[in-house]
This record gives C-alpha cells, structure tokens and sequence, in this order.
C-alpha cells in the first residue's frame, strides 16, 4: 500500500487510470517485483499453479466472449484494450500477492480450532483495505464500493485457491470478474454523486452472493476435493 501510494501521488501523480496505462503497467510490474522479492527474503512462501482442464478453458472463452460482446455493445470495439488490461493486470498481481503469498502464508503459519476461518477473514480484510490505495485517485464513495466488493471476492477467490490447490482459478475468475464490472466503465470516470444507501445496493449483493458461492466451493463434492491447497502444503 505504502509504495502505491509513493508512486501514484509522487512517481506518476495524476496519470494513473487515463491516460496512464503505461502507469498502471509499469506500477504493477514494480509491484510484482515487489511481492516476489519480500516473498523471497522474509517468508518464503510456495506458490501452487497447475494448467486447467480443456473444458475450464472451453467454458471460459465462451464466458469472455459473451463479455466481450457486452462491452463492444456498449463502448465499442476500440475499449476492449483498456478493459482487458484493468481486469488482467490487477487479476494477477493481486491473486499473486493476496492469495499466492498472503493467504497461502496464513493456511500453512496459523494453528488453532480457527485457523482456517481465521485466514479467510485475515486475507479477505487485507484485501479490501489495500484498494484504500486508490483514495489517491478517485472518491471515497467509490473505493467503499471497491472495498465491499473487494471483501466477498477476497473470500471466493481463496475459496477457489484453497479448493482446487491452483492459484490460476483465481486469476481467471478475478479476470473475468473485473472484465465485465471495470470493463462497463470509462478510462478517467469515477463516480462523483454523494453516498446514498442505494449506492451500496449493488455491491452488498454481489458481497452476499460471492460469500455463498464461496462456501458452497468449500463444503460440496467430496471432502477429498475440498482442500486440495492444504494437501499441497503438507496439513
């Protein structure tokens, strides 16, 4: 967080979301750099990847096409390149960071009756008050938006991870996730109207589905598919 705050209001003030693409990349892969190298000098934590199934891919294109073809509905052909690259960057360097070293380290370092929810929580709260990060660049009503969705996809997205061991089903859903919602907006547009309770409509049931998604990952199919993280790490 201290260092997205260095370069978005010191290294690179006011060129972040448009027309600072060549910000953004350049921000994340400093950030990648970074998460890599704590990694590698304070925890030392493995991260698991695996390849997914033909038919994961096969249902994902079709999922991509059909958003793509809501975006280019909506915007046009010519804001697909924005949209793709605010749901990709963003859907690996924070499941890089958050799931890969964050919660990966909580589920294999915690112990107690808890520990497994406790990671959960932990991870899921940290990943929703990184994005107070984009305080730098747009409103508080909508990084409040950001947070609330941030915390039921902090939940799902280590759902996923710890299910299937494989921190690409992460990714992939974070990507498609983000393609669509950041995707429906405009490079430079942020939401500028006060907070209203209904503002928060939206995002709170989003919050509540991705919640209930994520523990019927955790609790349906057979008890040896459920963890398959944990069995990778030895617990």
């Amino acid at each position: 967080m201290a260092f997205g705050i260095l370069f978005r209001t010191i290294i690179a003030p006011g060129t972040f979301i448009a027309p600072g693409m060549v910000s953004l990349i350049v921000y994340k892969l400093c950030t990648v750099l970074l998460i890599l190298g704590m990694n590698w000098l304070f925890i030392g934590q493995k991260i698991y990847f695996a390849n997914l199934h033909v038919l994961t891919w096969v249902i994902l294109l079709v999922v991509w096409l059909i958003e793509s073809g809501l975006l280019v509905k909506v915007h046009g052909f010519g804001h697909l390149p924005w949209s793709i690259t605010m749901a990709l960057i963003p859907g690996f360097v924070e499941e890089l960071g958050m799931r890969g070293v964050v919660f990966g380290a909580l589920r294999q370092r915690l112990r107690g009756q808890h520990a497994r929810l406790n990671a959960f929580i932990i991870s899921a709260v940290l990943f929703a008050l990184l994005h107070l990060v984009n305080l730098t660049g747009e409103n508080v009503m909508a990084v409040l938006v950001q947070m609330i969705s941030a915390l039921g996809g902090g939940f799902l997205f280590a759902a996923l991870y710890e299910r299937s061991g494989n921190l690409l089903s992460a990714m992939v859903y974070h990507f498609s996730f983000d393609y669509i919602t950041v995707g429906m907006g405009m490079p430079g547009v942020h939401t500028s109207a006060a907070a209203t309770p209904v503002t928060f409509i939206a995002p709170l049931v989003v919050f509540v589905i991705e919640v209930l998604i994520a523990v019927a990952v955790m609790r349906l199919g057979k008890p040896e598919h459920r963890d398959r993280l944990a069995v990778k790490m030895g617990l």
